[in-house]
């Protein structure tokens, strides 16, 4: 009795009727007659007692002497024989792994239904709490959840924000790549809307495209080392469409600029990041995991300890008391240091080297990494770049465009950026050669755009790094000047707007080359 009591004070619907179903049948064999009468509930607890009637029948045929094995067999048999039928009522169960579904209740006292355990509540969905269950939110099938609406809308609203919450945790680590593979398969189900106004398809793609960029790059920017490689590995062995393909190549770019320190305000979620913060769960577990976590808590033998940052903390402190700072003796500053420190906080105002670490240690090699898939690819099509029917103008061209941003996000103070820049001079030349060769055909308007564009960005603020390049890589400038004037003295089919940029970014080049 205390089984079916507890299944009865159920709030899973499931398990309730389950407990229904048991006290029914025992209630019936004592007094002859069913305990609960609702009508909506009457057809499946037939349904269910002809089963459950069968099975007992079937078990006082079974003789007391028969082997046990036999009669587990036979009634494995009989088990397997049942077939229940697809009825158009039946409804389907809420997974409940993990748990994160609260079955929210009426508060109408004068509701005569709440008295009734057999009315079905309607279940509301909690904030997630841990990556886990807003994977769990976003990988939601509608055909087996009811609640995948309500969970999609709640993964859409915080998702963002509560990914760049866990930047630099164990927990976003493991689940990183995970996240990301959820959001290239992730359709539009569930994408919240504005009640008041009207959309039309084309407006919401371009708003759900945006988001899923945008949660892309945060997660990009939570885990820099992990995602980078992982999106260039699946990028040359993933069967993945042309359009998936740019929203990768255009992840890569925007998470270096904000990795680099360079502010997108189209990028969502980078803001009001408290909205996102999941409520604290009840019990020990929970708690342990927030202070091994975030560092802090009781307990401090749980607690993520970085020995080098504290060995490196210590000499400081002993460096600055050994020459009196914190004693109140007076040191000399040296001019040079204060200089030095305002030119730094003058390109940190205007946004230029705010994340050096990143840019002379990460960036150099993830540069080099798409410039050798881009030759790669080049080599093995004969500088015709991807070739994947008639979207390859538009791969080929937005991948230039990407590497030249990956490019500029090192001007001007990335330690490798001399030999960053020859590198990408050889990319342009050598792509406008096949420009060249190939002006038989359609002229490939749009690849054209996008070597003016890197052009133009070797030569915007980065005087520094184009002085040293006058004595090291004159010849591949002065290739690059000679195809470039070559091709546009050939007329070639541009807007006006485009012969006006290219034009200017000729004339600067001439100018360079010729030291005028």
């Amino acid at each position: 009795m205390n089984s079916i009591t507890s299944r009865l004070e159920s709030k899973a619907a499931t398990i309730m009727q389950l407990g229904m179903f048991v006290a029914d049948y025992i209630y019936k064999r004592i007094n002859g007659k069913f305990l609960f009468t609702v009508s909506t509930y009457a057809c499946k607890r037939e349904e269910f007692l002809k089963i459950f009637t069968q099975l007992d029948t079937q078990l006082q045929k079974v003789s007391s002497s028969r082997p046990v094995e036999a009669a587990i067999d036979e009634l494995l048999n009989y088990s397997k024989a049942i077939k229940i039928s697809d009825s158009t009522d039946t409804e389907v169960a809420v997974p409940m792994t993990p748990l994160m579904v609260e079955m929210d209740y009426d508060s109408d006292n004068e509701d005569s239904d709440l008295d009734d355990p057999s009315v079905e509540r309607k279940p509301t969905v909690a904030k997630p709490v841990f990556l886990k269950d807003l994977l769990h939110y976003f990988t939601s099938d509608p055909q087996n959840d009811k609640t995948t609406y309500d969970k999609r809308g709640i993964a859409f609203s915080i998702g963002i924000e509560m990914v760049r919450i866990k930047k630099d945790t164990p927990e976003m680590k493991y689940y990183s790549t995970k996240l990301l593979d959820s959001a290239l398969d992730l359709d539009g189900v569930g994408f919240p809307l504005k009640e008041d106004e009207i959309f039309d398809e084309d407006q919401i793609k371009v708003a759900f495209d945006s988001w899923r960029l945008s949660f892309m790059i945060a997660i990009c920017t939570s885990e820099p080392d992990v995602i980078f490689k992982y999106l260039l590995e699946n990028f040359i062995k993933q069967d993945w469409s042309v359009p998936t393909r740019i929203q990768v190549l255009t992840c890569i770019g925007l998470s270096c600029r904000e990795l680099c320190g360079k502010e997108d305000k189209f990028i969502w979620g980078k803001t009001n990041l408290d909205k996102a913060a999941g409520k604290k769960l009840p019990g020990p577990g929970h708690d342990l995991f927030l202070n091994l976590d975030l560092g802090h808590g009781q307990d401090q033998t749980k607690k993520i300890v970085d020995i080098d940052q504290e060995n490196r903390e210590t000499q400081l402190v002993e460096a600055f008391e050994s020459v009196g700072i914190g004693k109140g003796k007076v040191v000399r500053k040296s001019r040079k240091l204060a200089i030095d420190k305002k030119s730094r906080d003058s390109e940190l105002a205007q946004g230029k080297t705010m994340h050096t670490s990143f840019i002379n240690k990460k960036l150099p090699p993830l540069y080099y990494t798409l410039s050798a898939i881009w030759q790669e690819v080049n080599s093995q099509t004969y500088g015709a770049g991807f070739n994947v029917g008639t979207l390859s103008e538009y791969l080929n061209s937005h991948f230039l465009d990407i590497l030249t941003m990956v490019y500029s996000c090192g001007v001007p103070s990335c330690i490798e950026l001399v030999d960053m820049s020859i590198e990408l001079i050889a990319v342009l030349s050598g792509q406008l050669q096949a420009i060249r060769t190939h002006a038989g055909d359609e002229f490939p308007r749009l690849l054209f755009k996008a070597v003016v564009n890197g052009i133009r960005l070797l030569l915007t603020d980065n005087e520094r790094t184009l002085s040293v390049l006058r004595s090291t890589a004159m010849l591949e400038i002065s290739m690059l000047t000679e195809t470039l004037a070559h091709i546009v003295n050939e007329s070639p089919p541009l807007e006006e707007t485009e012969k006006t940029m290219t034009a200017m970014v000729l004339q600067q080049l001439q100018g360079y080359l010729y030291n005028i």
